[in-house]
């Protein structure tokens, strides 16, 4: 009697291990379809980024019919890991073509993603780390006009994220993102204000164009 219970266990522990490894194996391709998008925004290759964003997203969906429909694997942590850097990739997308290109897109809800709130809000908070990447982009090219607006939605996420009232349980290492956030916000400010008036002198002096 007590085998035949501990075989049955046995059996759907086996089951959990085969579609857990199954997902770490197709996860690794989101995630490299996530890297690979965000460097080819930051290369301003916006159509290839849009290419490689849909693959992860196709299989994102197809991993949510398939594998992630058992809770444990849903809500594991590997798996916020992984589509935490698919809300990075996907945010950083929309924002930067609506700031730099001009663009009208809406920004995504988490339902949209195929993803859990949690991983949205810490893809979020990575998100500013790219915008800071761009922002030094634009003040290398004198954009500070760009710079500037970059540097307001950093200061949005934080003010939003900031206002979290969650223990770590709802969202990991909340504390932790919110003074990432910070630290961001202030060196980017810091940096552009430095550089913007270095620049201006710079025009004075020797009558440098935009």
């Amino acid at each position: 009697m007590l085998e035949d219970v501990f075989r049955r266990i046995q059996r759907k522990l086996y089951r959990y291990f085969e579609s857990r490894e199954g997902l770490i194996r197709e996860a690794r391709d989101v995630l490299r379809f996530s890297r690979e998008s965000i460097q080819l925004i930051h290369q301003k290759k916006y159509e290839e980024a849009w290419e490689s964003l849909g693959r992860a997203k196709s299989l994102i969906k197809k991993l949510n019919e398939e594998k992630l429909k058992d809770p444990r694997l849903k809500y594991s942590g590997f798996w916020l890991d992984v589509s935490k850097e698919f809300a990075e990739a996907y945010l950083t997308f929309v924002i930067v073509s609506n700031v730099l290109e001009g663009k009208q897109l809406e920004i995504p809800d988490p339902e949209a993603l195929g993803i859990l709130e949690e991983a949205w809000v810490l893809g979020l908070c990575e998100t500013a780390g790219e915008l800071k990447r761009e922002i030094f982009m634009a003040i290398e090219s004198n954009d500070f006009k760009k710079a500037r607006k970059l540097l307001g939605i950093i200061n949005e996420i934080y003010g939003l994220v900031s206002s979290l009232l969650l223990p770590n349980a709802i969202i990991p290492n909340l504390k932790a993102r919110v003074d990432y956030l910070r630290s961001i916000l202030i060196s980017s400010e810091e940096t552009l204000l430095r550089l913007e008036k270095e620049y201006e002198f710079s025009k004075k002096i020797y009558g440098i164009k935009r």
